[in-house]
């Protein structure tokens, strides 16, 4: 059986500075998103979403029999 062989890499000062300064940012990071985060909240008003216009033009109303039908065209493709 082979012996493993152990291999040690010195790295200069420049790379630690480098790497301490990276791995501080990264921690700064994280505590900035863990102390900063803000609860969701709903909108105060209430807001319209339906469309009334498409392309500028005006939607026509499908009331047919007194229900609401659905007078846009759509095609499916498959």
């Amino acid at each position: 059986m082979e012996e493993i062989k152990e291999i040690k890499l010195k790295i200069d000062g420049y790379t630690k500075f480098l790497l301490t300064l990276i791995a501080i940012a990264l921690w700064g990071l994280l505590i900035n998103f863990i102390c900063s985060y803000q609860i969701a909240k709903a909108a105060p008003e209430t807001i319209n979403v339906n469309i009334e216009k498409v392309g500028g033009r005006s939607l026509p109303t499908g009331r047919i029999d007194g229900l609401l039908r659905d007078v846009i065209p759509v095609k499916i493709t498959n």
